[in-house]
């Protein structure tokens, strides 16, 4: 015979089961398009005993130095004191590494090889630009296939897993999972009704922190799609008035980083390789 609490178990289980089952229905595609990014992207990361591309050592020591100025307490550092035989680098001034902190965070604190702590965060960005670009296609489409169709593409594109995997260009990867964000934003502002404006600001703000080129060549393309839909802007004054907007609010969010950089640029003479050939 059954007791009653096998039979209260069961009758539990049954609900729970069924909305897994809804929930996996539902967010077919979602989970598709993960399945892919994970069995095409992320399986030949774990696979690889030690990644190394082109610019694999220059982030490596910057998630060490930042490491320790962690440990150190110093959590946003200016300059990477222990860099160079302790003559200290000042990388984080042009190359911002805000979301550096989480393979610093598993390095420092958490015992995780210097190595293992890039791979994981290397397939952290894999999975957010998936979840980026899917997000960013269905507010536009509010069609799932279309939006796991360009998660996928966009994911697993030549350029972005050339960064990854052929030159370990981490910070302009990183750029990829705002880039979708800034987008929507832009592409509210310009031919919507503009409710969701605020993803314009924030998006470049973030991308800013990560990879500063990245940033000013969106700006570029922005400017372009604004002169070749010029039309929209002049019938409609409260799209300038918005733009305008979130111009300030970006240099509000970013004046941590912006103020430093240029004080440098100012004050500094900068020498670089191209000028002074090693």
């Amino acid at each position: 015979m059954i007791s009653v609490n096998e039979s209260v178990m069961k009758r539990n289980m049954k609900p729970s089961s069924g909305k897994i089952k809804q929930f996996m229905y539902e967010k077919r595609w979602f989970l598709l398009m993960l399945a892919f990014v994970v069995v095409f992207a992320i399986i030949p990361l774990l696979t690889m005993n030690i990644f190394v591309g082109h610019d694999t050592q220059f982030h490596i020591n910057r998630i060490e130095a930042l490491a320790q100025e962690m440990q150190m307490g110093n959590f946003f550092p200016r300059m990477y004191s222990t860099a160079i035989s302790g003559n200290g680098y000042a990388t984080p001034l042009f190359y911002g590494d805000l979301f550096l902190l989480i393979p610093a965070f598993l390095y420092g604190f958490c015992g995780v090889s210097i190595y293992a702590s890039l791979t994981i965060f290397m397939i952290m960005l894999f999975l957010a630009v998936s979840v980026s670009m899917y997000c960013c296609v269905y507010n536009i489409t509010q069609n799932k296939a279309s939006s796991c169709c360009a998660a996928v593409l966009f994911a697993l594109s030549s350029y972005f897993c050339t960064d990854m995997f052929a030159r370990g260009a981490i910070g302009e990867a990183q750029a990829f999972v705002f880039l979708p964000i800034t987008f929507l934003g832009f592409y509210n502002i310009l031919y919507r009704n503009m409710e969701k404006w605020y993803l314009l600001p924030i998006g470049l703000a973030l991308m800013i922190h990560v990879h500063l080129l990245s940033s000013v060549m969106t700006v570029f393309v922005f400017v372009l799609l604004m002169l070749f839909s010029f039309d929209k802007v002049i019938k409609e004054p409260k799209k300038i008035l918005y733009l305008a907007i979130s111009a300030l609010v970006f240099l509000v969010l970013s004046v941590d980083f912006i103020l430093p950089m240029l004080e440098q640029l100012i004050s500094t003479t900068l020498m670089s390789s191209a000028e002074y050939p090693l």
